[in-house]
Order: C-alpha cells, then sequence, then structure tokens
C-alpha cells in the first residue's frame, strides 16, 4: 500500500489502499456529469433494446456474416473517441442494428503472429491475469474472464479466424459464445461476442477488439462502463504487452 501525508489538522498519516486507488481511479473516469448521464442513458437503451437472431443457419456461416459486417462497419460508421493515449484510442459507434459498440485501437510493436499469441495462446494466464483461454473438442474453446467489481465469468465459444482476410497478412477473428448444449450459438441479446482484427504496419501491427455493450452491460454496472472502457480495459491492454514481451523474451 501506497501512504499520503495526512491532511486536516493531524499530522500522522492515510493509508491508501489499492482498493482505494479502483474506487478513486472509477470515480474520476467520470470526468463530468454529462458523461456519466451518457453512459447511464446508454445502459437504458441497452436494456431496452431487444430482439434475437435466429441460430438455424449453421455456426460457421453466421460467424462469417458478423465478421464480415464488423468489418463494413468499421469503415463506414462514425466513431466517438472516449479516450485517446499516443499508443492506443477507445471509441464508440452505433452499428447499423442499432447496437451500442465500443472498440479499441492499439499500436504495437509485436508482429501480427505475435499479436494474435498474445491474445488467443493457451498459455496467456502467463500474461494476462483477466482472462484464459483453453480448447475444447470440435473446434470449440472455453473463456473466462475475472475483473474487478465483477463475478468470475466462464462460458464456452465458437472461434473463427480467418488469415489474409481482408487483405494479405491481416488477421480478422469473430468468436461468439454458446448455448448449454455446447454446440448452438447464443444468438440471446446481450450474449458474449467478441470481433477484432490485426493488421500489420511499419513498426509492428494495429490490434482492433470491438465489443457489443449489451454484452458488457450484462456483466458490467452499468456506473462502471465508462470506467471500464476509459481506464482499466486500456491499463490492462497496456499490462498485457509488457508481460508478453518478457514472457517470449521480445
Amino acid at each position: 500500500p501506497r501512504a499520503l501525508a495526512g491532511g486536516g489538522g493531524g499530522g500522522g498519516e492515510s493509508t491508501l489502499t489499492e482498493g482505494n486507488v479502483e474506487v478513486i481511479d472509477v470515480l474520476t473516469a467520470f470526468t463530468s456529469f454529462e458523461s456519466f448521464k451518457e453512459t447511464m442513458l446508454l445502459a437504458k437503451r441497452n436494456k431496452a433494446g431487444g430482439g434475437t437472431v435466429s441460430g438455424s443457419q449453421p455456426a460457421d456461416v453466421t460467424l462469417d456474416a458478423e465478421m464480415t459486417a464488423m468489418l463494413k462497419m468499421a469503415d463506414q460508421v462514425t466513431w466517438k473517441v472516449l479516450k485517446e493515449e499516443s499508443w492506443i484510442k477507445a471509441e464508440s459507434a452505433c452499428s447499423p442494428d442499432g447496437i451500442e459498440t465500443m472498440r479499441v485501437v492499439m499500436d504495437t510493436e509485436l508482429t501480427p503472429a505475435q499479436a494474435l499469441d498474445m491474445m488467443f495462446a493457451e498459455d496467456r494466464k502467463e500474461w494476462d491475469e483477466n482472462i484464459t483461454i483453453s480448447k475444447l473438442p470440435n473446434d470449440r474453446y472455453k473463456m473466462v474472464m475475472k475483473y474487478p467489481y465483477m463475478p468470475k465469468l466462464e462460458y464456452d465459444i465458437k472461434f473463427l479466424l480467418k488469415h489474409d482476410f481482408p487483405k494479405k497478412d491481416h488477421i480478422t477473428w469473430v468468436y461468439r459464445s454458446l448455448q448449454k448444449d455446447g454446440v448452438t450459438l447464443d444468438m440471446s441479446k446481450g450474449a458474449p461476442v467478441g470481433k477484432g482484427y490485426i493488421n500489420p504496419t511499419a513498426n509492428g501491427s494495429v490490434f482492433c477488439t470491438i465489443e457489443e455493450l449489451p454484452s458488457l452491460f450484462k456483466y458490467v454496472p452499468a456506473f462502471l462502463i465508462n470506467w471500464f472502457v476509459t481506464s482499466f480495459m486500456l491499463k490492462m491492454m497496456q499490462k498485457m504487452v509488457t508481460k508478453y514481451k518478457k514472457a517470449k523474451g521480445l
């Protein structure tokens, strides 16, 4: 724990624990009442929104369509910047289907192959304390997520990855959680779904992960979303890259 010099009339010290730091971090993430209000209204809209998609078609066909829609959205919608640093940017937008979506774009010195390994290797637990991924039979994976202020999340996913798509040396992926039968895609509102891509650059690669906010709102309290998106997630990504380089001797 870190200590702060005592204020007020006392001459002692008050201890600032890691828990206190996280609470302060959450509160300072709301830079204004407007940002807090916008976050709460966003939660209300997503909760009110509804509709499910038929899951009768083959899983790979469904995921392939989601991947194509994701790439089209990345280029055609207007993204609002939520937080930007020299190496990373968090943005939000509304998809053509009316789903509030968040993306994090990060520049890294890792090659596309290394960035992919960092994200989806089964030994990810060596450099990421929040997410672990393990392979299951029949092209399925188990994803376990542990975040502050949230219960541990654990679900099976179907994963579709394409190399050299949409261009040479580009890597694109999408995953969606499965229903309890372990076979059928969960197309219900708020079901865990993730998308992203890795593109080569002159100095390494640009890495992008895209999340549908109804999925996040299902597990993250609405008042924490702003902190999660603009503070915690960015720090998590930075820490993961640093630990990955150390684990791989880069």
